[in-house]
């Protein structure tokens, strides 16, 4: 797949993975400039997802939900909710586990 959109999110999404890399580099400390831009890098990432992404795929799909959109929202919900609090270890550890799942947000166009 190819095409502007796929590729600012698969961009993006190396971005974010650079930021994370580098908030928790050394261990047992976050850099916390590194986290600051990760957070605000994760949560417009997630806002553009929610107002471009899954809006362009209901489009090319006829107007059928994508039906990993719950999920997905479901996951942008729980991210931003981890993006409160002070950073820490276990927050850390969810989310580079996250990181590891596939990237779901890249196949819309597929039915």
């Amino acid at each position: 797949m190819t095409g502007p959109l796929y590729q600012f999110f698969i961009d993006d999404h190396r971005r974010l993975e650079e930021l994370l890399n580098q908030a928790v580099a050394a261990p047992g400390r976050i850099h916390l400039s590194a986290y600051d831009a990760f957070r605000r890098g994760l949560l417009k990432h997630i806002s553009v997802e929610e107002k471009v992404l899954l809006p362009a795929a209901q489009l090319a799909r006829d107007g059928e939900i994508l039906p990993m959109a719950v999920k997905l929202r479901l996951d942008h919900a729980a991210l931003a909710a981890l993006l409160v609090p002070p950073p820490s270890e276990p927050f850390w550890k969810i989310i580079i586990g996250l990181k590891r799942r596939p990237r779901v947000c890249m196949i819309f166009v597929n039915r």
